[in-house]
């Protein structure tokens, strides 16, 4: 969630590939996917050219089947954190594979540590039972020594069951973004009672850890072979810019602390759609604590168009200044409103940072606050989370 701004006008998003559903949940294949694909093969098949001196140019593909191998670990990672997710009763929206591996995307949740910390560690143990597993495989069929392409899926078993090792260990290093650091995360949230604090702590662990691997990077001279300085090169910047990422969320929810959709809201009046503009000016005058305001003026109190128990859109006063006077007496409401979405309606206990997300999701200007049995409100702007973010020096 970058606390860059509320909500506003929808920004281009880079399209992923839609694989279909798997476990239940929608799987994504994110385009940057290919670029780490592309350097598996690369970095893996001079080793596989050592291992199985016979293989010739099939190195590559052998090397290709080790990449998707490895894929198949990673949704196992990350179908272990969505079903343990939804055991928790965490709304689990999909699961993305790409540049970095994977992530898992939940929606708005009333989250806690312990759910939080089990959810987290879930992955990670996936990919060592995994690596474990393999083992096993190996060990016993090695004494077979069939030959030929038995040798190929002995050597693809040995190395994807390295690769899982090495992910649920990595992953378990205490540094956001890796699943570790939102360990160490829930820890510190248990024990001060903030998650941001959490938050704050585990990314500048993240941080430090980046530093230490460029150290390692540098001292063990890793650097020498380009595609493993590429692919070290890709872990180090994953855990700066994720631990970038995570203060900024911290500053975000310490700004957003204690904060309710409810409290941001302003006031709104609700009427039938059909309603003409002349009594919905009649209506405001009345709100207004200046009689002489009018309609298409902009005053404290937001004007909701409803058909029957269903919010349809919202007064615009811009349009509504175009009206001739006299025309209003005969013009619905329905005709001059802003149509509101599914999205742009929220609930008036949304809070702290679940609330910023939620408006940041829907990216619109104005949001339709209801109360627990779905009935208006209250208008929020998207403006007023922007003002909070600002003096929290999260916007300038």
């Amino acid at each position: 969630m970058p606390p860059v701004e509320a909500a506003g006008p929808a920004r281009g998003k880079r399209k992923s590939l839609r694989l279909g559903r798997v476990g239940g949940f929608p799987l994504l294949l994110d385009r940057s996917w290919f670029v780490i694909a592309a350097v598996i093969i690369l970095l893996y098949s001079p080793v596989l050219g050592r291992v199985l001196p016979n293989i010739g140019g099939w190195s590559y593909a052998v090397a290709a089947a080790f990449c998707l191998l490895l894929a198949l670990s990673v949704l196992l990672h990350e179908l272990a954190h969505a079903w343990t997710a939804r055991a928790f009763g965490w709304p689990v929206t999909h699961i993305t594979l790409s540049l970095m591996g994977g992530h898992t995307s939940f929606g708005a949740t009333r989250t806690s540590w312990l759910a939080s910390l089990v959810i987290s560690v879930a992955g990670p143990v996936a990919n060592i039972l995994l690596g474990l597993a393999g083992w096993v495989a190996v060990a016993a069929l090695q004494p077979l020594e069939a030959g030929g392409a038995f040798n190929v899926v002995l050597v693809l078993v040995e190395l994807t069951s390295w690769a899982n090792w090495f992910v649920g260990i990595f992953n378990l290093i205490p540094g956001l973004p890796l699943d570790g650091g939102r360990a160490l995360e829930a820890v510190v949230w248990g024990i001060t009672g903030r998650e941001f604090v959490g938050t704050a702590v585990a990314a500048w662990t993240g941080r430090v850890i980046a530093v230490l691997a460029v150290a390692w990077i540098l001292v063990s001279g890793l650097w020498r072979s380009i595609p493993l300085l590429i692919l070290a090169g890709l872990l180090v910047w994953m855990l700066w810019a994720g631990a970038a990422s995570s203060l900024r969320r911290a500053r975000a929810a310490r700004a957003m602390s204690g904060i309710r959709a409810v409290d941001l809201m302003e006031p709104a009046i609700a009427v039938p759609a059909e309603t003409t503009l002349a009594t919905v000016e009649a209506i405001l005058r009345g709100a207004f604590s200046n009689p002489a305001d009018t309609v298409a003026e902009p005053g404290p109190v937001a004007v909701l168009a409803m058909d029957g128990q269903d919010c349809v859109g919202m007064l615009n006063p811009a349009r509504v200044t175009a009206v001739d006077p006299h025309q209003r007496a005969h013009l619905a409401l329905g005709e001059v409103m802003d149509p509101v979405t599914g999205n742009a309606v929220i609930p008036s206990d949304l809070a702290e940072l679940n609330l910023l997300e939620a408006t940041a999701r829907s990216a619109q200007p104005m949001f339709v606050v209801v109360d627990g049995h779905g009935t208006p409100v209250g208008v929020l702007r998207a403006a007023r989370l922007n003002t909070v973010l600002r003096e929290a020096g999260l916007l300038r």
